[in-house]
């Protein structure tokens, strides 16, 4: 008799082995619980019923009508509100996406202390001490705010000794509102009513994508163009390259880059010459002719002319700057440029609706700059960072990062980031699913934000 494993009885133990694996492998335990096994007992529900709230979405500065819908009080699905007057149902995708701010398991569930946990407790207390010792010698670093948390953050930093506030947006329109100053005397972004509109000249404004408000720019855009009583509205797109919003247009006039404003002057003086409107214009418009820009635009006069043309003849006219043409050297002098076409044309009141809302101002980069320098000087000993992450967003040239290391720094934020990374002291901050709040979109509506 052989002694030891045989061949035969070898592979008969791998294979009922192997099986044996296989079959236990299928079988995956559960890691938790599950939810909602055991009822609450301290507020009511009814199960699998869905319920809608209505709130504002707070992912930019449009602050849109947002529906959402709950179940076992839990947020499931965000939409726009049908009945809000800004976006009318719709819904932007960082809308849409914005439950993942929600629901990231990344979120700071705890204070930070240079980077280690502690209480809650401990975590306040730290910052009740730091305010008192700054003196005074705060800055305080946070998104614009239209509702009544800037007017509260001005008041706590009165009650806190002093202190400067600084509202940090990269889209800022303030070289529009200096424009606006200029022409309209209103230091403002007015309401762009394209709904009234016969035409539209768009001067490298990507109004379609990401400046002012997409959503309701949208919305607007389309019940202008859409082919109607046995007529459709034109869409010119005046710009040195096409792009999402360009891609839509009836028309794209190729014109030299930063010629923006030599265009519409170009088209203003040929309508103020034929209706007369403006009369103190007629001697500045007259250097400004469509022979006399036709070289340095790249468009030539007989063009110029049928845009002036299709102005007069198909308006109200709007035309929109703004964008790409807000971040030049000359962008006020190119937007004032653009309120003049918009003024002799007859757009004042009509496309063009200011109002006595004023919409809150951005921080200039001139700002920031003085903000950074504040700190290397030593001006400033508690820096509160508001849900903005300035060390990601400015470019490291600026020197911010190393700058707010001469301070100390809180941070308040609920998401994970740059910022966080290299604050002193984080303080978890509640997502807009989770907090009270106001906005006022634009004159006349008034937006709730509830949890």
């Amino acid at each position: 008799m052989k002694k030891g494993l045989s061949r035969r009885n070898l592979f008969k133990y791998m294979g009922v082995g192997g099986a044996t694996a296989v079959v236990a492998g299928c079988e995956k335990k559960p890691e938790k619980l599950i939810p909602m096994l055991v009822p609450p007992t301290d507020y009511e529900y009814t199960p699998q019923t869905a319920y809608q709230y209505m709130t504002t979405c707070r992912e930019c500065d449009a602050a849109c009508g947002m529906m959402v819908t709950t179940r076992e009080h839990r947020a499931q699905k965000a939409e726009g509100n049908p009945n809000h007057p800004v976006n009318q149902g719709a819904l932007c995708a960082r809308g849409q996406a914005s439950l993942q701010t929600l629901y990231n398991p990344n979120r700071h569930a705890h204070p930070l202390a240079d980077g280690k946990q502690i209480p809650w407790e401990e975590g306040m207390q730290q910052f009740s001490a730091i305010i008192q010792a700054a003196s005074g010698a705060i800055a305080y670093l946070g998104k614009p705010a239209s509702g009544s948390e800037g007017d509260f953050v001005d008041e706590w930093l009165q009650a806190a000794g002093g202190g400067q506030r600084f509202k940090f947006n990269l889209l800022t329109q303030k070289s529009q509102a200096e424009a606006n100053k200029i022409a309209f005397d209103h230091a403002d972004v007015p309401e762009y009513a394209f709904e009234k509109a016969g035409v539209v000249f768009n001067f490298s404004t990507d109004f379609l994508e990401n400046w002012g408000n997409p959503v309701e720019n949208a919305r607007r855009f389309t019940d202008m163009h859409v082919y109607k009583n046995g007529r459709k509205n034109k869409f010119i797109h005046i710009s040195p390259q096409v792009s999402l919003t360009g891609a839509k247009a009836d028309r794209w006039i190729v014109i030299n880059p930063g010629t923006e404003g030599l265009v519409a002057l170009a088209i203003a003086s040929v309508i103020q010459k034929e209706n007369g409107t403006y009369k103190f214009l007629k001697k500045y418009l007259q250097a400004y002719s469509p022979e006399k820009v036709a070289e340095a635009t790249g468009v030539s006069a007989e063009i110029l002319s049928e845009l002036a043309i299709d102005a007069m003849e198909h308006g109200p006219l709007l035309a929109l700057g703004g964008g790409n043409v807000s971040a030049t050297d000359q962008s006020v002098e190119t937007l004032v440029a653009v309120n003049i076409l918009n003024a002799v044309s007859g757009a004042l009141n009509k496309t063009i609706l200011f109002s006595d809302q004023t919409a809150p101002e951005s921080s200039t980069h001139q700002d920031l700059t003085q903000l950074i320098s504040d700190l290397n000087a030593g001006k400033i000993k508690l820096l509160i960072v508001d849900d903005s992450n300035p060390v990601y967003a400015l470019p490291p040239s600026m020197g911010f990062l190393q700058a707010m290391k001469k301070a100390f720094v809180v941070s308040l934020a609920s998401q994970k980031s740059e910022t966080t990374h290299a604050a002193n002291l984080v303080l978890p901050a509640l997502t807009a699913y989770e907090s009270w709040g106001d906005a006022f979109p634009r004159n006349g509506v008034r937006s709730i934000q509830q949890p």
